[in-house]
Order: C-alpha cells, then sequence, then structure tokens
C-alpha cells in the first residue's frame, strides 16, 4: 500500500478487520491468516476503495481501531503527517500536523521522502516516526497527541535507521552515527 514518490494513494484490499500493527503484520512476518484475501489486484478488480493522500510518503500502514494509519509529508520537509483512513470506506478520517521543520536536511537518497518509516500500532495507540524531526504516539482512536520526542541529536551526528516497532510496553527505534566511535544504539 504504498505510493509514488509525487502522490500516495492508498488502495485497500478488503479481507479483515483484523488489526495490522506494523508493516510485518500480526505475527510479525509478513503474512495474513486471511483465507480470503486477493492475490491479484488492479484499478478494477480487487480494490474495496481507492483514496489519494495528500504530500509525499512511503511508509506501510498500521490497521487498528478500524483505521489505516499512514504517513505523509511536504516534498521539501518542512511538514509531517499522520492520516488514518476508514478501512471500510477509505474515508479519511484524521490528517493531524504533527512536526514542522524550519531547515530540513536533504534526504540523500533518491526515492526516498520525509515520511518513510512505517507506523506501528500497540495498545490502542499508533506510533509514528520521522527520523531526526521527531516521534509521536497518538491515540488510535481519536488522534489525540499522547506524547512527543526527538530522539536522536543530528547536530551530533545521528540518525534515526528504521521505523518504530513495539517491545514489552517500549518503542525501539534504532539509531546510527555520532561522535566518538558510537555506530547506533536502540
Amino acid at each position: 500500500m504504498q505510493g509514488s514518490a509525487t502522490k500516495q494513494v492508498s488502495p485497500v484490499v478488503s479481507f479483515s478487520g483484523d488489526p495490522w500493527p506494523d508493516y510485518r503484520g500480526p505475527q510479525m512476518c509478513g503474512h495474513s491468516a486471511a483465507k480470503s484475501a486477493p492475490t491479484k489486484w488492479s484499478e478494477l478488480k480487487g480494490l474495496a476503495w481507492k483514496t489519494p493522500i495528500p504530500n509525499e510518503g512511503f511508509s506501510s500502514p498500521a490497521i487498528t481501531n478500524g483505521l489505516a494509519w499512514m504517513t505523509h509529508a511536504d516534498p521539501k520537509g518542512a511538514e509531517q503527517w499522520a492520516i488514518a483512513v476508514d478501512i471500510n470506506t477509505g474515508k479519511i478520517i484524521h490528517n493531524i500536523k504533527l512536526f514542522t521543520n524550519t531547515a530540513p536536511e536533504p534526504l540523500g537518497t533518491d526515492g526516498n521522502t520525509y515520511a518513510s518509516p512505517s507506523v506501528v500500532s500497540s495498545s490502542g495507540r499508533v506510533f509514528l516516526h520521522f527520523g531526526t524531526y521527531g516521534t509521536a504516539a497518538l491515540d488510535a482512536k481519536s488522534g489525540k497527541m499522547l506524547w512527543e520526542t526527538q530522539i536522536a541529536d543530528p547536530e551530533l551526528g545521528y540518525s534515526e535507521t528504521m521505523a518504530p516497532t513495539v517491545a514489552d510496553g517500549k518503542v525501539l527505534i534504532g539509531t546510527n552515527g555520532g561522535e566518538y566511535g558510537v555506530r547506533g544504539f536502540v
């Protein structure tokens, strides 16, 4: 369910209302137990709906409480957003600006966007990560901001290297770089 670098479109194949907590799925293996999942789809076949998503983004969705949560950001990286789409209708339920950046860093990789890390959900929350710009937790139903933080200081050469994951009630984000020989931490 990824969009292009210029416009993100979220096609959803309707086969299950089960939660999909991150890009790996409920068993952390990338597979669904749904028996009726289509194996082929196109613009005319197998889609339940299709919704244009603003800006750019390559995040995989997290599905919880009947909503598919994704990220998007403007092409220059000045604003980063969380968006939630109803999995039954495709209607945008929440579109929440999380971070505003006055001096975004260059992306450094062709095809990347300022909204590439995937979303993860756990215990009624969604966690959205935007690298050095910040990480936020939202209530999965209301979209209310629960907390936000910056994990690593880009001024010291650190950057985040992975989408978040949740284990034992903690949000884990890999970080690399930095001074003094530090190559990374979680």
